[in-house]
């Protein structure tokens, strides 16, 4: 999506070149940039255009984050995935979410016993092909407060439906972009007296698919923070231009002009699938029976 107006841009390196041998690891041209629009926002505030003064950039091995550090939540994290990249050689998951030596402000396991789970915005299962890339991707810096029936049911599914994807060579290359939605929240949880972390009330995902035989294709998703099915999904897709409006984010830009705005403004035709890929579809009251209470019932750590 392009705009005529552009107020502050901020062009960040983010994708990652995979191949098999990890010692050929480059990283190639791919670029997030943080827009506001005079002529799309009219009634902006101050307060919107300070936002881009929180903003700190994590550059790891395989995903690269943008972390509003005001709200002390990842706005976007970018990574790519084709289906080399899906070999199982490391997948011992952790139940441990360190802090980011790159931002140390998220402490190890901020999430812990407020009702929310550590929920990956780059999910650890596209990074089985390294065992570096895989124990990164569960630093705080790609972690935010999700509800578990979201986080275990449908945002998972939602990987998985991308991994698929990958795998039956939908396309030859997935450029993923996942994140916050920081227009409204739901919760917060204190970290300090000072310093504390918001909820959002939205999550998204993009997705741009790209084969050398055909145009450019991409996907969005704006999923609600609360109990998710696998199988509804599908109905929170809309395009990406759609994501664009509503983070005042714009993805992809690698592409040439042209391009990026024919694929962003058409949702792509994608196959979705009725069978449970890797997350159980079970009922939310049996995940919260076996971890702690449910999030709209906290009490504990919740800020005044």
């Amino acid at each position: 999506m392009k705009n005529p107006v552009i107020l502050f841009s901020v062009q960040l390196l983010a994708v990652i070149s995979f191949a098999q041998n990890q010692s050929s690891y480059e990283p190639i041209r791919h670029f997030v940039f943080h827009d506001i629009y005079i002529n799309e926002a009219p009634g902006i505030q101050p307060s919107q255009i300070n936002r881009l003064s929180h903003l700190s950039y994590v550059f790891n091995y395989s995903y690269t984050s943008c972390i509003d550090t005001e709200y002390n939540l990842p706005i976007w994290v970018s990574h790519h995935i084709d289906s080399d990249a899906l070999i199982n050689v490391f997948n011992k998951r952790s139940s441990y979410y360190p802090k980011d030596p790159q931002y140390p402000n998220l402490e190890a396991n901020a999430y812990k016993k407020t009702g929310y789970d550590h929920g990956h915005l780059a999910p650890a299962a596209d990074f089985t092909w390294s065992r570096e890339a895989y124990n990164q991707s569960f630093y705080m810096s790609n972690m935010a407060p999700q509800h578990a029936c979201l986080n275990r049911k449908g945002w998972c599914h939602l990987e998985g439906t991308v991994r698929k994807w990958a795998e039956e060579k939908f396309a030859d290359d997935f450029y993923i972009v996942a994140g916050a939605i920081t227009n409204e929240f739901i919760d917060t949880i204190c970290l300090s007296d000072i310093s504390q972390i918001f909820v959002p009330k939205y999550f998204y995902k993009v997705i741009m698919m790209l084969s050398p035989d055909q145009n450019p294709r991409s996907i969005g998703f704006i999923i609600p923070n609360q109990d998710i099915d696998n199988y509804s999904v599908q109905n929170f897709a809309v395009t990406v231009d759609s994501v664009e409006m509503l983070t005042k984010l714009n993805f992809f830009s690698f592409l040439p002009e042209a391009l990026q705005e024919t694929a962003e403004s058409v949702k792509a035709d994608v196959v979705y699938y009725n069978f449970t890929l890797s997350c159980p579809n079970t009922k939310c009251k049996s995940i919260y029976k076996k971890t702690s209470q449910l999030p709209e019932n906290r009490k504990d750590f919740k800020c005044k």
